[in-house]
């Protein structure tokens, strides 16, 4: 499962979302990039959906997530060990 794999950074916030849906939203902003122009481009990621001003002067940082850590579990019910 791909779920949140990618974090998109812009204008000062931060977006959880799926690789898929960060490949096709860096493929729109490079796209408006090269023809420079300005416009909304939609991005779905783990808070809902958000439509994201993008042009030639906005700048994008991506991180790939590569394994989400999760605290431990404790351990509990293990026999006690007494000193006979």
């Amino acid at each position: 499962m791909e779920k949140y794999s990618r974090v998109i950074e812009l204008c000062g916030r931060s977006f959880h979302c799926s690789k898929t849906m960060g490949d096709i939203f860096l493929a729109h902003a490079a796209d408006l990039a090269a023809r420079g122009v300005t416009e909304l481009v939609s991005l779905v990621h783990e808070g809902g959906v958000d439509q994201l001003m993008v042009g030639p002067a906005t700048r994008i940082t991506v991180t790939e997530l590569l394994a989400r850590v999760e605290p431990p579990t404790p351990i509990t019910g293990m026999p006690t060990i007494s000193a006979a």
